[in-house]
């Protein structure tokens, strides 16, 4: 806070993410996304923790064990699928999607999850197929993949539900908080912490 000529003026700093690079490296595509970031205390275990400022002002805190972690994907057909942990509370199957710029969750998942959607902000999202469709952005309290979590993450709820998505996407709301890699071939999704 700084006094001057009378008023008080707030200094509110902002932390601005930007957009991933994709790298093709044969079999394997690595993408690379960087993000202001700043140190937040942790205790107990050795982890790489950082946070990020989200529009709203919380805090987005990221839990990984130093070095990489190699976490077990599910193949089906061309795509690949994550067990995700929400809240602590639901198990999930999720889309792995690098084209999705938020998380998201059906909405089945989100009644499960006892959600108010009426707190959310409206917006309107382009799907992969190029449709406009309305939905709701929400935060999460938590996305745990094996033993890597973040937390107070932006998701999205929309009002008709993709056919084909399982419960939700991990999208890059989840994955811009790392350096990952996808190995295809292998079904993996390999995370490697920011520091």
């Amino acid at each position: 806070m700084v006094k001057s000529f009378g008023y008080i003026i707030f200094i509110i700093p902002f932390v601005l993410a930007s957009c991933g690079v994709a790298v093709n490296t044969g079999k394997v595509v690595m993408l690379v996304g960087e993000a202001g970031m700043k140190t937040v205390a942790t205790t107990g275990k050795i982890v790489a923790a950082t946070g990020k400022a989200t529009a709203k002002g919380a805090i987005t805190v990221v839990d990984i064990a130093k070095g990489k972690q190699k976490i077990d994907l599910i193949k089906n057909g061309n795509s690949l699928y994550a067990n995700v942990k929400l809240n602590n509370k639901e198990e999930a199957l999720f889309l792995v999607d690098t084209g999705a710029s938020y998380a998201q969750i059906s909405r089945l998942m989100a009644d499960k999850l006892k959600l108010n959607l009426n707190k959310g902000d409206r917006i309107i999202v382009k799907t992969a197929n190029g449709q406009a469709q309305s939905g709701v952005v929400i935060y999460l309290d938590e996305i745990k993949v094996d033993c890597v979590k973040v937390k107070n993450i932006k998701a999205i709820v929309l009002d008709q539900d993709n056919l084909n998505l399982k419960e939700g996407l991990l999208g890059m709301s989840f994955l811009n908080n790392f350096i990952f890699e996808i190995n295809v071939t292998k079904s993996e999704l390999i995370l490697h912490g920011k520091s």
